[in-house]
């Protein structure tokens, strides 16, 4: 068992104590060792030498566990815990908008133990009433469970991707190569479905080890070379072997997604040759794109949107990179609703190799939020600009802020007050039920305001939870361009907001990009790994982006758009 699957174990009964304890907030310190676990370079050799407890997070007690856990392969507390609830309850955890408060609440008050359960109740109208379950609530329960059945379970991607990675260091000593495929290569901001393609001289052991790891909670199919599972977390994951000569041509399809393959199909005929046969013995993935007269397209590239097409012309190397970014904006702190200091953001950042930082508190309308008021934003602004002088030359914190849209569009500050400041990210943050027009209209006011900057979360959307308010899309980016404003590529996990669909288009008519974590830590600021994931999947290149700019072309690129 590695520290991985002791992780989940943890996990799970931190989700089953939620539901069953009369104290539910002890689930929190199993929670807390799990990520202790996880991020352990030297977890067996801790182990070995009964050290644990000196790992923050990690008391004697959950110290004991993780031994019985490793000496028994099971934990007897983890077996009780299960035998007091029934398996189906936890699936109601994997419901959008469902947290584990709530599904004690469906579990305990009205006996439902599966999503059939709780699709007969909400039919039903068992739930109207209940606290927490508000007529709005309801409703959108109702759509996001229906989508469920339709769809399954699903995960967002950042979600995916570190569950992918750590099953594939676990399969990676008994495969001669291994990959992640699927949509989960292409980077789609949600995952149904992990896929890993793999050749190996050791087909029983790989195959032992996939389907008896902790993170599987139920084996669908076992044949001989391809497997597929349910995990622990909801979603399907599938191990498919191949030998060593196939690889290429299965890396192509499973990758997906097959407008893409169909383009493909295309122009092998368009040479008299057949994709799936002809090609299939090429030796690299990259070869199959050669033949076919095709620079390489990206996997995040591969969803059909004329990248085939454009592939003829355009050498897709140069799009954005992870270590093009010198700085980033949108960041929170302890003065609103972040956790760290802007001194500990600022040094986070210096840690990263960035050249700046752009702090952006919430105004003070986000009152649930801790929005700032106008005399504890100048008292920051003024905080920042003395800390910036112990900085050097070499970095910079940059005073900004995140301000609220009013109903009407004017912004939650004057310019007496946005003057001040370095830069302004001006969003939403509520009435977002708004019809379309007048939410256009809201938003192209604020984007009419000259001291605004970039744009925040344009749609408003929460991944897995919330859909986008009602917006004109292309109105917005016309005012955008027209005003000579940026809108941010909104890289928290769960938003990835503006969608990449719209960046395709939009950097062709000129929109600039900002991609920005939306971090509320220092943890935080590494979203934007997810961020340039998805700007590569809107085809966004390094001039496509203003945080790749230097600090010294970012100052003069901010104050020329100062009014």
């Amino acid at each position: 068992m590695d520290k991985y699957e002791v992780a989940q174990v943890l996990r799970d009964v931190a989700s089953l104590v939620e539901l069953v304890d009369e104290n539910p907030k002890k689930s929190i310190a199993y929670r807390r060792a799990a990520n202790a676990i996880e991020i352990l370079d030297n977890f067996n050799e801790l182990l070995e030498n009964n050290l644990l407890e000196s790992i923050p997070g990690i008391g004697k007690k959950i110290s004991q566990m993780i031994i019985s856990l490793i000496t028994d392969n099971q934990l007897s507390y983890h077996t009780f815990l299960k035998e007091c609830v029934p398996a189906t309850v936890l699936d109601l955890a994997n419901v959008p908008g469902l947290n584990l408060n709530k599904v004690r609440t469906l579990y305990k008050d009205f006996k439902i133990t599966s999503l059939t359960d709780l699709k007969n109740a909400l039919e039903q109208k068992n739930l109207k009433g209940a606290k927490g379950f508000g007529p709005s609530f309801l409703a959108k329960l109702e759509k996001k469970l229906s989508e469920q059945f339709d769809e399954g379970n699903s995960l967002l991607y950042s979600k995916a991707n570190h569950i992918a990675e750590m099953l594939l260091a676990k399969l990676s000593p008994v495969t001669t190569k291994i990959e992640i495929s699927g949509a989960l290569r292409r980077k789609l901001e949600i995952i149904h479905e992990i896929n890993f393609l793999a050749t190996t001289d050791e087909q029983e052991a790989c195959r032992d080890l996939f389907l008896n790891h902790g993170f599987v909670q139920q084996v669908i199919t076992a044949h001989s070379s391809f497997i597929k599972v349910v995990l622990k977390q909801g979603i399907f994951a599938t191990l498919q072997i191949v030998e060593e000569s196939d690889f290429p041509i299965s890396f192509l399809t499973s990758t997906g997604n097959e407008r893409h393959l169909k383009d493909l199909e295309m122009e092998a005929s368009k040479k008299g040759l057949l994709l799936y046969s002809d090609l299939s013995r090429c030796q690299e993935e990259s070869k199959i794109y050669e033949i076919l007269d095709l620079n390489f397209i990206p996997p995040e590239l591969r969803e059909g949107y004329g990248e085939v097409e454009a592939s003829k012309k355009t050498n897709f190397s140069d799009f954005i990179k992870e270590n093009d970014l010198k700085g980033t904006f949108h960041c929170h702190t302890i003065d609103s609703d972040g956790v760290h200091t802007i001194e500990e953001m600022a040094n986070a950042a210096i840690e990263m190799g960035w050249e700046y930082i752009g702090i952006t508190d919430h105004s003070k309308s986000s009152y649930q939020a801790n929005g700032l008021s106008e005399e504890r934003l100048l008292a920051q602004i003024s905080w920042i600009r003395d800390f910036n002088k112990t900085l050097g030359p070499h970095f910079k914190i940059f005073s900004g802020v995140e301000c609220d849209i009013l109903k009407d569009g004017q912004l939650d500050f004057g310019k007496d007050i946005l003057k001040e400041l370095d830069f302004v990210i001006v969003s939403m943050h509520s009435l977002f039920k708004l019809e379309k027009d007048l939410m256009t209209e809201r938003m192209i006011k604020a984007i009419e305001n000259p001291y605004t900057t970039i744009i925040g979360h344009l749609t408003g959307r929460l991944l897995r939870s919330r859909d986008p308010y009602a917006l004109d899309i292309s109105k917005v980016i016309d005012a955008c361009i027209a005003n000579d404003k940026i809108i941010e590529l909104n890289c928290y996990p769960n938003r990835l907001d503006m969608d990449w669909r719209y960046w395709i288009q939009a950097k062709e008519r000129g929109l600039k990009c900002s991609i920005n974590p939306d971090a509320h830590s220092t943890d935080g600021l590494r979203n934007c790994i997810y961020g340039v994931d998805i700007a590569r999947k809107g085809w966004l290149k390094k001039n496509d982006v203003i945080n790749t700019f230097p600090l010294k072309e970012m100052i003069k690129f901010l104050k020329k758009r100062k009014p």
